[in-house]
């Protein structure tokens, strides 16, 4: 499998430099010159980021109140600048690679498996919405991350131990301003997917889903957990507690996941968190860390915040393709081609794994 590998020099001045090399299949590894990454590029892709999520937020109130022009001109200006910041990132690679990156043919053919190859610091770029004028990186590729980190547990690629499914859907009809219409729908409609793959589901909807609850299911060993609702990312809070997902009477932090995580002897082997922010590394990656660091091999989250509707239809084509045997990185790949009418929703979503790995049948 072919990867790009986006490394931090470590001898930089204040890290301004950035290590870019592409590993074909089958061949040596190819090494180019360090290409400058300052703290002005850094700050452009930080801001690109808010500004990605305070679209979202506007699209999900111009949807809530029926203003559908709103709607559709916060969602063309988001798809603007979804490609403006692509191609500063398509343009970056490609010089680092000597121009060897032009139309994304020096990689493989459209629908290959590519890995990207990630330390801490490079980690928080969306590098897969690289951009050569015709397409993203990964909506021709089946994408997937790796992050090498000296305290994850790392594990050979297994399939699940079990044929057990976690899934928790939360529509917080009991408060106005935060309720989700789709959730239910979503969580119900993952879980029957699964049943058709022999998985045990235990799906928790609203009223059962407490933090105390939610623990007692996590801390027993699951094969494949999917939430949704609501995530933040509380950027002034401590380690530990910044990212959290909001259940029905508080949030669930990394720190509460770790020791379920630890009690389970393991995290899932397939983990999709459909919230908002659950990735949004540029702050935090710890919420993605407790997965990782407890043996997960595959965790899906985003980049920023995301639509109720398009995310549901995400994820339904999602588990549908998994259950036909697609792998992970076709799925995600298929998921990303059906919803790019929703130009804030589709480039959100970032997977940490193997994207030639498949969903066992339990």
């Amino acid at each position: 499998m072919p990867s790009l590998h986006f490394t931090a020099d470590e001898n930089a001045f204040v890290k301004n430099w950035l290590k870019i090399y592409i590993e074909p299949e089958g061949g040596p590894q190819t090494f180019h010159k360090a290409v400058n990454f300052s703290g002005q590029d850094r700050h452009y892709f930080k801001r690109f980021l808010n500004l990605m999520d305070n679209d979202s937020l506007r699209c999900a109130k111009a949807r809530k109140s029926n203003q559908y022009h709103r709607f559709l001109k916060a969602n063309s200006r988001a798809g603007r600048r979804v490609k403006r910041a692509g191609t500063k990132l398509f343009n970056l690679i490609n010089f680092a690679s000597g121009n060897t990156l032009d139309n994304l043919q020096m990689i493989g053919k459209e629908e290959k498996a590519l890995t990207l190859r990630v330390d801490e610091e490079t980690r928080k770029y969306p590098w897969e919405l690289a951009y050569d004028g015709k397409e993203f990186l990964c909506s021709r590729f089946c994408i997937g991350r790796k992050i090498e980190r000296p305290n994850s547990l790392y594990l050979p690629a297994t399939d699940p131990q079990n044929n057990e499914a976690l899934v928790i859907g939360l529509d917080y009809f009991w408060d106005p301003k935060n309720y989700l219409s789709h959730t239910k729908y979503e969580a119900r409609s993952v879980a029957t997917q699964l049943r058709k793959h022999h998985y045990h589901v235990n799906l928790i909807e609203p009223k059962d889903a407490t933090i105390a609850n939610i623990k007692k299911a996590l801390s027993k060993p699951v094969s494949v957990f999917h939430f949704t609702g609501h995530g933040k990312c509380r950027k002034h809070y401590t380690m530990g507690e910044k990212v959290l997902l909001q259940l029905k009477d508080g949030p669930l932090t990394s720190d509460d996941l770790k020791e379920c995580f630890e009690k389970a002897q393991g995290a899932p082997f397939l983990s999709f968190l459909n919230a908002c922010e659950t990735a949004m590394e540029i702050y935090s990656s710890e919420l993605v860390d407790a997965f990782v660091d407890l043996g997960a091999e595959n965790v899906i989250g985003t980049f920023w915040s995301v639509q109720d509707e398009p995310a549901k239809l995400f994820a339904r084509r999602f588990y549908k393709s998994l259950v036909n045997k697609s792998t992970i990185g076709q799925a995600l790949l298929i998921s990303r081609y059906a919803g790019k009418k929703d130009s804030i929703t589709w480039p959100a979503f970032v997977f940490y794994g193997d994207p030639n790995q498949t969903l066992p049948r339990a």
